[in-house]
């Protein structure tokens, strides 16, 4: 190996301009690979948190693709099923999600709203699962109170303080209405959302639509791994003691998480393969314009009885070196790379977000784990070609170029 160190700088410009390739290719993975974690590991955290829970259970028509009645997707679970679950060592809380379609006004406006009723006391995760761009979040002492997503607030022309008016059907199907203070107002960075969504205590979501029932019931855990043994275990007890309920993990639920991954992962295969076939590509130059500057001096080794494979193997371990030192460059530049971007501070407009996104990534070992790999299978790729043609040079040809 050491002499195959030697041999790689013997030119010094192409071994370098290779390891640099390298490094550029191992920097850019472990850069796309923190950008697209951060991505993914925030949508993670906003699904969990203010959409789905780790695991949800409610009646099995609340997922069925057929229009179904309020009033038989809601449900109750009995007190031994709460107690046996409240009793799993690995949950951190249960709480219950009520929500409804209404018609909010306030001012001269009203528009067509989807409000979620939860309980502050229970979901007190509930402050951070959103960001309250003005006021508070609600607490277990709201009783009238309302929550407006930023775009609906501007929409109905209200502002902290302010009077609204929520109207809804009971579900026996009676007009039931109630006036709510306006105490915060909420941004999850979503157009979607912030442009309909309001937010109020769980009481009154059941008292609109007269009801003692919810439509889910919500469980975060403290480990997400922890997340199949756990709907394995709790299935169970439902088939025993609620055959008309079912349970549901994030994972089934989160369809715009699960398409963001989906995504990601594609487009960073097309990168990294594009990456790799570059790198490669490089190397091949590198190792191919050694190989014919060699040629007597193979001839000369074959002629003192190195074989073929000894040859190959020589090749080998310069794209080898070539490998390593690009890995270990690469991996420090990946890093000052995510250091300097995240100091940046770059936002962009996304399609759908109602606040421009700051552009960011996290050092994540695995990024370095496969990008150094992936580096190095590229700088491979790109020396045994070359490696091969090197083996296969007759002896007598590649001595007369020594004359």
């Amino acid at each position: 190996m050491l002499m195959a160190l030697r041999n790689l700088f013997r030119h010094k410009t192409r071994s370098i301009i290779s390891i640099v390739m390298t490094a550029a290719t191992v920097a850019s993975i472990i850069v796309f690979y923190g950008q697209a974690h951060r991505i993914l590991d925030l949508l993670f955290t906003y699904a969990v948190e203010e959409q789905y829970g780790h695991l949800q259970i409610a009646d099995h028509r609340n997922w069925s693709h057929k229009n179904q009645k309020l009033a038989d997707r809601l449900s109750e679970l009995s007190p031994e099923l709460k107690t046996q679950i409240k009793t799993l060592p690995e949950l951190v809380n249960l709480f219950p999600r009520l929500s409804l379609q209404g018609l909010i006004s306030g001012s001269d406006n009203q528009f067509n709203v989807r409000i979620v009723g939860y309980d502050p006391k229970l979901e007190t995760s509930k402050e951070s699962g959103f960001s309250v761009d003005k006021g508070r979040a609600l607490t277990e002492y709201d009783t009238d109170n309302i929550v407006l997503g930023t775009g609906l607030s501007q929409r109905l022309r209200t502002s902290l303080g302010d009077r609204v008016s929520v109207l809804a059907q009971t579900i026996d199907g009676a007009v039931n209405a109630t006036d709510l203070t306006v105490v915060g107002i909420s941004l999850t960075g979503l157009t979607e959302i912030d442009d309909q969504t309001a937010y109020v205590p769980i009481s009154v979501a059941q008292k609109l639509l007269d009801t003692s029932k919810v439509e889910l019931w919500l469980l975060r855990l403290k480990n997400v791994a922890d997340v199949p043994r756990i709907h394995d275990q709790i299935s169970t007890l439902i088939e025993r003691q609620h055959p008309g309920l079912a349970i549901k993990t994030w994972r089934e639920l989160a369809d715009y998480f699960n398409r963001v991954e989906e995504f990601y992962g594609i487009q960073n295969a097309v990168i990294y393969s594009i990456l790799i076939l570059l790198t490669a590509l490089a190397v091949f130059n590198t190792v191919g314009m050694s190989v014919y500057e060699r040629t007597g001096e193979i001839g000369t080794l074959r002629a003192l009885g190195l074989t073929r494979q000894d040859i190959v193997t020589q090749f080998l371990y310069e794209g080898l070196w070539i490998g390593v030192f690009g890995g270990i460059v690469g991996a420090f530049l990946g890093a000052v790379a995510i250091f300097i971007l995240n100091a940046s501070q770059v936002a962009i407009e996304m399609p759908g977000a109602a606040v421009p996104i700051v552009l960011e990534a996290d050092l994540v070992p695995k990024a370095f784990i496969l990008a150094a790999l992936m580096g190095l299978c590229a700088t491979m790729v790109g020396t045994i070609i070359p490696a091969l043609r090197a083996s296969r040079l007759s002896i007598v040809d590649a001595l007369r170029t020594n004359i």
